[in-house]
Formats: C-alpha cells, structure tokens, sequence
C-alpha cells in the first residue's frame, strides 16, 4: 500500500505514469519533504518535487520542476495533480526511452456534456474509452481543469 497511486499529502493527490531518477531527486528534497515520504518509488518522489516548488513559486513552479526533471533520464513524465479544486494532467514522454512508448504514454481529455443540468466533466484518461470527441493533452503541455470546467493548456 505504501508505494500504490494515488499518493496524498495534505489537500494533494498525485499519479505518476514513468519513470524518473527518483535517488537523485529524493536527494534534493528539503528536509519536510523527505519526511513526508512514505514509501520507496520515484513517483512519490517526483510528487513531493513538484510539491516543493509549488510552495516556493505557485503554480509557475510546475513548470520549473519539470523542467529540472526533463534535464536527467526518465521515460515519462505524466502526471495527474489535484488540490481538489483545480486538475492538472501533464504529458511527455522521453525521445531516447528504451523501449520507445509511442502509444503507452499519450494522454487524452474529453468535455463532457451536462444535458443541461449543470453538472458535466472533463475526463482525462491514457487511453479513449469510448466514442466521444477525445483531444490529446500536446507533449510538454500543462492541462489544468477549474472548478467551473474551464480547460487550459500551457507548454512547458
């Protein structure tokens, strides 16, 4: 159960599909954040780092974070990221990754008709489940869903 997604700290809930250099990321975590570990995987690692920099710059700082991360060896660094207010979801995937995942790493979202009812959604998802009208998240692009289901995209 220690290292299973998704991962929690706080009002934060986090899922990593990839791989990233989890030891020497972990090395650079300040001190509550090492703490705060509760288990062994590099997944709970990349999401205290983006933790981390969420805390010293607001949400700018996910952008910085993986930026830092893309500069070492990883496969992918897909994410899903929640504060239970806003959604983020991230995609990219490594170039040199060995086996290349051309199609095991995409991600995918889809607007969700309400019927009227005030209530749709937006579901983001690694693979299409269906026959809706599905967008791919762009490679290096930051998804963020707000409460009000308004969609935005940022390249990192």
């Amino acid at each position: 159960m220690k290292n299973t997604h998704p991962f929690s700290f706080g009002q934060w809930l986090f899922a990593h599909n990839g791989t990233i250099d989890g030891p020497y990321f972990r090395s650079l975590l300040t001190k509550p954040h090492q703490a705060a570990l509760f288990g062994d995987t590099d997944s709970e690692v990349y999401f205290h780092w983006l933790l981390q920099a969420l805390e010293r710059e607001g949400v700018e700082g996910l952008s910085t974070a993986i930026k830092e991360i893309r500069e070492r060896e990883f496969t992918a660094l897909n994410f899903l990221l929640s504060d239970g207010h806003i959604l983020y979801a991230y995609w990219e995937q490594s170039r040199t990754a060995e086996p290349p995942y051309p199609d095991y790493y995409q991600l995918w979202f889809a607007v969700r008709s309400d019927g009227g009812s005030g209530k749709g959604q937006v579901v983001v998802c690694s693979e299409c489940l269906d026959d809706e009208l599905w967008s791919q998240i762009p490679m290096r692009s930051l998804l963020s869903i707000a409460p009000d289901l308004q969609v935005k995209t940022v390249a990192v």
